[in-house]
């Protein structure tokens, strides 16, 4: 029996956010994503009058993938607990403990959490097909679920 039980405090009850769902959810940021970093790059290279050679071009856009993930998920996760494509899902990351908002350091871990999955050969991710509250290593990590609000 943990504390909170002891005390009274009710476990929090959630209904889990399916694999498929999220997977949804994963696709349509991406999707955001590319389409925000496509069209900065075409800001730069239109700006600069297409003086940027290919190189340059690619790691322009190397860059402002890897900013654009850092900040996105993050930001979205500690501001309203969902992304835009959790959002059209109805879908929301909380914490595992209460159901209470992701902070900064746990959105980070989270983050740091998916390379971690990738690097494990998306095992991370596929751990949310067999875990009982579906969670992927990232949410383990970070102490979080994502759960279902409609």
């Amino acid at each position: 029996m943990t504390a909170d039980q002891a005390a009274g405090a009710a476990a929090p009850s959630f209904r889990y956010a399916g694999h498929g769902a999220r997977l949804a959810a994963w696709v349509v940021d991406i999707f955001l994503m590319t389409m925000v970093t496509a069209a900065l790059m075409a800001v730069v290279f239109a700006s600069t009058s297409g003086r940027v050679d290919e190189g340059a071009l690619n790691l322009f856009g190397a860059m402002g993938a890897s900013i654009a993930s850092t900040l996105y998920f993050p930001f979205f996760w500690v501001g309203t607990g969902w992304t835009p494509g959790m959002r059209a899902l109805g879908l929301r990351v909380v914490r595992e403990r209460d159901g209470g908002r992701v902070g900064l350091i746990p959105a980070l871990v989270r983050l740091i959490g998916y390379s971690i999955d990738v690097l494990g050969l998306f095992v991370g991710f596929a751990w949310i097909l067999i875990d009982r509250r579906r969670r992927g290593w990232h949410d383990i990590l970070a102490g979080t679920v994502v759960i279902r609000e409609r």
